[in-house]
C-alpha cells in the first residue's frame, strides 16, 4: 500500500464523498492522523443534500468526519457549524494560500479594462440565472464568461445557457487552462459571482491578485471579507447584482487604480503560503 510505504505524520483529505469514510478507516489502521479540508459552506449544512443526492454518500462523508483528527475551515460559519455538530473536535481555520506572482506594477489601468467576468463550471449551484438577469439589464455592459458544462447538467442551467449565447453582449471563451486565466482575469472590471454557496473562493484570490474587485452576494462573501477589506461590492439579493455593477463601472479612474491596488495588496498581507502554512502547522503541534 503507497500510504503505508510513504508513512506520513498526516493524510488531508478534502472533497465531500465516501472517501472521506475509507481514508478514516486506513488512517485508524496505520495510526496516521487525518486531516479533512472543507471545501464548501454546504458542506457541513443541509444544503449537502443539493449537492450530494446519494444520502448513503452523506452518511459515510459524515461519519468520514466525525473520526478525522483535525478539521481544516476556510472560514467563520464553517467553524460554527463544525463546532456544533461535533464540540470535541479539533477544528480550526486557516484561509486560503495564494501564491502572488503579479506585481503593482503589473496591475492594469481602469481605461485598459474591457468587460465584466463570470468564471466557473456551469451548474445549478453556480446560479446561471441571476447572471442572465445582470446581462440583460446591462446591454451597454460587455460580459464574458469562462467555464465548461458540468457532467450533470439541470435543465434550467441549459435553457439559462441557451439564453445567454443569445445576448449580443455576452461572449463566451470556453474552457480556460490555469495559465490562461491571468490574460482574461487581468482586463476585467470587475468578476461576478452568481453562486447559490460557496467557500472561500480561489477565484476571488485568483481576481484580487490582479487588482480586479469582486461582486458577489452575502451568500459567497466569507467572513464579511469583501465589504470588510473593501474589495469589491456585495448584493443582500441578486435582483441588486446589476446596479452594483453600474456602481464599479462608474469609478472615475483613479477611483477605481486606487481599489485595483488595494485589492492586489490585501492577498500579499492576507493569504501568504508560507505564512499560512506556519500558522497551520503551530496548529497541529498545540494539539497533538
Amino acid at each position: 500500500m503507497a500510504i503505508k510505504k510513504y508513512n506520513p505524520d498526516y493524510l488531508i483529505h478534502g472533497s465531500a464523498s465516501a472517501h472521506a469514510f475509507t481514508l478514516m478507516l486506513l488512517s485508524k489502521i496505520l495510526g496516521i492522523s487525518l486531516i479533512h479540508r472543507v471545501a464548501s459552506d454546504a458542506h457541513v449544512d443541509e444544503r449537502i443534500y443539493t449537492l450530494i443526492h446519494s444520502k448513503k454518500e452523506v452518511f459515510f462523508y459524515r461519519i468520514g468526519l466525525k473520526y478525522s483528527d483535525f478539521i481544516l475551515a476556510q472560514n467563520s460559519y464553517q467553524l460554527k457549524k463544525l463546532k456544533e455538530k461535533y464540540p470535541k473536535k479539533k477544528v480550526f481555520v486557516i484561509h486560503n494560500p495564494y501564491e502572488l506572482e503579479t506585481k503593482e506594477s503589473d496591475i492594469l489601468s481602469r481605461e485598459k479594462r474591457e468587460y465584466i467576468t463570470w468564471l466557473g463550471n456551469f451548474r445549478k449551484i453556480k446560479n446561471l440565472p441571476a447572471l442572465l438577469n445582470a446581462a440583460k439589464q446591462l446591454t451597454e455592459v460587455k460580459f464574458k464568461i469562462a467555464g465548461s458544462e458540468h457532467e450533470n447538467l439541470d435543465q434550467e442551467t441549459i435553457n439559462t445557457l441557451d439564453e445567454l449565447k443569445q445576448l449580443t453582449n455576452v461572449e463566451f471563451v470556453g474552457y480556460l487552462k490555469r495559465s490562461e486565466i491571468k490574460m482574461f482575469l487581468s482586463k476585467s472590471i470587475a468578476i461576478l459571482n452568481t453562486s447559490f454557496n460557496e467557500g472561500f473562493s480561489n477565484t476571488f484570490l485568483e481576481a484580487w491578485a490582479l487588482g480586479v474587485p469582486v461582486i458577489t452576494t452575502q451568500n459567497v462573501n466569507p467572513d464579511d471579507i469583501v465589504n470588510k477589506y473593501n474589495l469589491g461590492k456585495v448584493a443582500h439579493g441578486y435582483d441588486q447584482l446589476p446596479d452594483l455593477i453600474k456602481m464599479i463601472i462608474a469609478y472615475d479612474n483613479t477611483e477605481y487604480n486606487k481599489l485595483a491596488l488595494h485589492c492586489h495588496d490585501y492577498v500579499k498581507k492576507n493569504h501568504d503560503p508560507k505564512i499560512l502554512a506556519e500558522k497551520f502547522v503551530s496548529h497541529l503541534m498545540a494539539n497533538k
